[in-house]
């Protein structure tokens, strides 16, 4: 249970004392990966660094299906997570309380339904992308399909601003196609190694676009119109990586602007155009090496457009 009054001297509020866990988490990296093997609730404690994920996110399981396992893996940046899960039935509370009012929530369902309750004031969206906006009510998250497989990306309250709920029901099943890109690049990142990144701003800039226009796109915006040009060009990017002609020319090309005002805009968001697209296609090269293990490292290599096979290992 959350409290609802104030703390005594001394002591942290149960909000407070996520904060204080979480910025311990990341004292020293600005990146961290969690891969999560759960097969029944009881066996959280056991586990440090999992239950240490539970706790700051402030989530815990009421009912889990403890006939398949749930498998996730996870993927931190200081004020963002990527999820990309293959779950059983359960039956899961978001307990919100004051810490979370700077929080949204976008679920990405590609297997199964995913059922949201107590969010009638903060949902926006289908059943299959469906956004849960910044709010104190608590949320119950239900599946009876085996397996349901989501990706769900926890973002900064400011990356809704302006978006109203919908009221739209439930029962609209699957995700839809526009979302792909950014559900392939999100179960990616999931899919990183901490210790191979030599710097992370890139996938960190990168995951934060990706974000941000997909809750765009669900919002019923249109992101080509109200993107930035680092935003306009990240959408070319997630589209069409694997091509193996894509460069900052082409991009800057179709966009109408020269090559430098590019560079410029990617080097303002802390990275380069080289750097990002390198990124969004090791995310890619990370899953599609974990999904289909018999590729070779040079089918690998060919499929998400690098040019060798030795890019795509510098790569990753």
């Amino acid at each position: 249970m959350n409290e609802s009054s104030g703390t005594a001297p001394g002591t942290f509020s149960p909000a407070q004392e996520r904060r204080v866990r979480r910025a311990h988490v990341f004292a020293e990296k600005d990146f961290h990966r969690l891969d999560i093997h759960l097969s029944h609730p009881r066996e959280l404690p056991r586990a440090q660094r999992m239950a240490d994920y539970f706790y700051t996110a402030n989530i815990r399981f009421l009912e889990l299906d403890t006939g398949v396992p749930l498998r996730a893996r996870a993927a931190q940046f200081p004020g963002m997570t990527f999820v990309h899960a293959v779950v059983p039935p359960f039956t899961l509370l978001w307990d919100r309380d004051e810490g979370s009012i700077d929080r949204a929530a976008l679920l990405l369902v590609s297997r199964g339904h995913l059922a949201v309750d107590g969010a009638a004031r903060t949902t926006a969206g289908p059943a299959g992308a469906r956004l849960l906006l910044p709010g104190t009510e608590p949320i119950v998250m239900r599946s009876s399909s085996t397996p349901t497989e989501v990706v769900y990306l926890s973002v900064p309250a400011r990356m809704c601003e302006g978006i109203a709920p919908s009221g739209r029901p439930d029962e609209t099943p699957g995700l839809p196609g526009a979302f792909l890109p950014a559900y392939a690049f999100a179960a990616g990142v999931c899919r990183l190694d901490p210790a191979d990144l030599a710097d992370s701003q890139p996938i960190r800039t990168a995951a934060e676009e990706v974000a941000r226009t997909a809750i765009q796109l669900l919002a019923s915006r249109e992101p080509r119109q109200r993107l930035t040009l680092f935003g306009a060009a990240m959408e070319i990017v997630m589209d069409e990586y694997p091509n193996k002609s894509i460069d900052t020319a082409s991009v800057a090309g179709r966009l109408g602007v020269s090559r430098r005002s590019l560079q410029e805009a990617f080097r303002t968001e802390g990275t380069s155009f080289a750097a990002t697209l390198r990124t969004v296609r090791a995310a890619a090269a990370g899953r599609l090496m974990t999904e289909r293990p018999e590729l070779t490292r040079a089918a690998v290599a060919e499929a998400v457009g690098f040019g060798s096979v030795d890019s795509l290992l510098r790569a990753l």
